[in-house]
């Protein structure tokens, strides 16, 4: 059973897995910035927000990340965040 309910600009989804409610926050179609997409973790968030149907644009200067890490339907930019050019993605 799940029971699918909105509130603010958030949806969510409640349902029952083995007698416990659980309930799921669902970011969809949502314009996503992710700086650091290429490390382990942000690159794993890239995945859900993609998985829940985002459009995910990464910006990463590959210092530790690495770009086979990227999922392929994200936009990637390598840009280091504390320059001025992340404002050129602001603008695309």
């Amino acid at each position: 059973m799940s029971i699918y309910n909105s509130y603010d600009s958030f949806d969510y989804v409640f349902f029952v897995l083995n007698n416990f409610i659980y309930k799921k926050t669902i970011f969809m179609n949502m314009k996503c910035l992710v700086t650091g997409g290429c490390g382990f973790i942000g690159s794993h968030l890239v995945d859900v927000l993609i998985e829940e149907g985002n459009d995910v644009v990464v910006v990463d200067n590959l210092s530790t990340g690495n770009k086979t890490n990227l999922n392929p339907r994200a936009r990637f930019y390598k840009v280091d965040i504390t320059t001025e050019k992340l404002e050129s993605v602001f603008r695309k």
